[in-house]
């Protein structure tokens, strides 16, 4: 039987998180004619997975926090808040 818990992939969440913020770092502009567009992806309202584009502004890793910036006008908004 396999130790899974040992494997060689095996990343622990310390790890994968330092990875993703220093991946999303880069994406902060203070120029918004240089904004960098991300992909967030959430489950819709039907349950299906929904993808949109989004500026992200600000990263507080402290925190776990992600500040983005996208257009109002759009069902995208309701779908991210909720």
């Amino acid at each position: 039987m396999i130790d899974d818990m040992n494997a060689p992939h095996r990343t622990d969440i310390a790890q994968f998180l330092a990875k993703a913020w220093s991946a999303l770092t880069p994406q902060i502009v203070a120029d918004k004619r240089k904004a960098q567009i991300a992909t967030l992806s959430t489950v819709g309202h039907d349950g299906a997975p929904a993808a949109r584009s989004v500026v992200v502004r600000a990263i507080d890793t402290s925190r776990a926090t992600i500040d983005i910036f996208t257009d109002a006008a759009t069902s995208k908004c309701a779908e991210i808040i909720n």
